[in-house]
């Protein structure tokens, strides 16, 4: 089903897929490998990222996250309650 108001994105994203197909980086097996060992996993994670791309896109957008809380930590740490006064 398609949305009019998104259909400029789905153009665009349709373009991207059709684009990037086959040019990944990652190997289909290995990938298939890493799922299976995430689904044996005792413990696995909330998130993960597969393949070089997505970890270097990843590592990119945390780093853009950090300098802008950096830039605005003052004002972040600001909306919390007054701490309450110790007893003596």
């Amino acid at each position: 089903m398609r949305i009019g108001d998104n259909a400029e994105t789905l153009v665009a994203m349709g373009a991207f897929a059709s684009g990037a197909n086959h040019q990944q980086p990652g190997n289909p097996q290995k990938l298939a490998h890493a799922i299976l060992k995430l689904a044996d996993a005792i413990d696995p994670p909330m998130r993960v990222q597969l393949g070089s791309d997505t970890v270097a896109a990843v590592h990119a957008k945390n780093q853009l996250i950090a300098q802008e809380m950096a830039v605005w930590i003052d004002l972040s740490m600001s909306t919390d309650f007054e701490p309450s006064p110790q007893p003596a």
